[in-house]
């Protein structure tokens, strides 16, 4: 907490992209290039239209289409090309936790998860873990990290097309594999998990490889789609309006336009004789400071001291550099008198600032009451100084 409270503030962006081209948390940059080196003789070609216009563009029979998306929104023609893609012999891999509806319908599956982009609660942050079956494949371990627990889960499916790959923290099934004649879909509904934030922590760097070890075979070509992670709403196939539906009933066509001359009547009469109510704007919530305090909480729930000391000391060097364009390369007695003439601090407090930095580098492990100690005595010097 001592490090985090005195280090710069910097915008950490936790929006959900999944874009191949992401660098963030939840960015699939890692997972893109990992795939690059796991089908080294495949090329990854990235897809920027829906796939029925992809699918009359292609005549692949043994391709591997990748999307992974917060939500999977496609229309029937693009669900009807998927399966009819599958049906020419490619494999398909989906992970998503809002999988379209018609898709689910015709595959008899049901999925249960949190709903359209529920709100960060950075109060429910916890470890929270994906596994996979132990004997399908050799990974026994969990794959762990600190955030939002995996809730999303498949509640139902045919067990006589479909096979069980995965599972959250509760035992419930997150990963499927239908058999499609002699193709395969896979179905993931935790794509946090294949995510930057989730993919560099220990070594979940091995779970894509997991995962897509169970590919029927070597693809001759990833298709990476760059669509359905920008759609967030579903799709609708009718291509009439609202309106146009609408004026298909007498009587909510009478309504609508009884509705409508209320409205007119309204604006003439008593939008003039009224002041506008003002409305209250809610201040804008710091979640950067909350995300602060659930990561600090984090270094304090593992006890490294050591790592929170060296933070703590190199920024504290870092300060004096480039305010005072000094050496801390020597932090002997001439520098301790040239740093209290040039900063204000008197001889004593930056001798004793000093002092304390040389004790705690010299410690292999540091206490918690050295750990305060030396954050208090930074602090101090950063609010004596001129």
């Amino acid at each position: 907490m001592a490090f985090f409270s005195c280090t710069k503030k910097t915008e950490l962006s936790l929006e959900e992209t999944f874009s191949y081209k992401d660098k963030k948390p939840f960015g699939t940059w890692v997972l893109h290039h990992h795939l690059g080196q796991l089908f080294h003789k495949s090329s990854i070609e990235p897809q920027t239209q829906k796939f029925n216009s992809v699918y009359e563009a292609i005549e692949d029979t043994a391709s591997l289409y990748v999307c992974v998306s917060k939500n999977y929104y496609a229309g029937r023609k693009d669900i009807d090309a998927l399966l009819n893609f599958m049906y020419d012999g490619n494999d398909v891999f989906i992970s998503a936790e809002n999988i379209d509806r018609h898709l689910l319908d015709t595959l008899g599956i049901t999925l249960r998860g949190s709903g359209l982009y529920p709100e960060v609660d950075f109060k429910s942050f916890t470890n929270t873990a994906v596994r996979l079956q132990p004997e399908r494949f050799d990974a026994r371990k969990a794959f762990i990290y600190y955030y939002e627990p995996f809730n999303n889960y498949f509640a139902r499916f045919d067990s006589s097309t479909t096979r069980v790959l995965g599972t959250n923290d509760y035992g419930k099934p997150n990963f499927l594999v239908l058999f499609w004649g002699k193709s395969r879909l896979y179905l993931h509904c935790e794509p946090r998990a294949l995510g930057n934030y989730f993919l560099l922590q220990q070594k979940n760097y091995t779970y894509p490889q997991h995962l897509f070890s169970y590919v029927s075979k070597t693809p001759e070509r990833i298709l990476w789609d760059d669509y359905y992670n920008k759609r967030h709403y579903p799709v609708n196939d009718d291509n009439s309006s609202g309106l146009a539906v609408l004026f298909k009933y007498p009587a909510l066509a009478n309504a609508f336009w009884l509705l409508l001359l209320l409205v007119v009547l309204y604006v003439l009469f008593e939008g003039k004789r009224r002041q506008r109510i003002v409305p209250v704007i809610p201040p804008n919530e710091n979640t950067t400071v909350a995300f602060t305090e659930t990561v600090s909480r984090l270094y304090l729930q593992k006890n490294n001291n050591r790592n929170i000391a060296d933070k703590i000391i190199l920024y504290f060097l870092e300060h004096i550099r480039s305010r005072y364009y000094l050496n801390t390369g020597n932090l002997d007695e001439n520098f301790t008198e040239l740093l209290s003439r040039k900063s204000g601090v008197s001889k004593e407090e930056t001798e004793k600032t000093m002092r304390i930095i040389e004790a705690v580098q010299q410690e292999a492990y540091v206490t918690d009451h050295q750990l305060l100690i030396l954050n208090h005595q930074t602090e101090k010097f950063y609010k004596k100084q001129s």
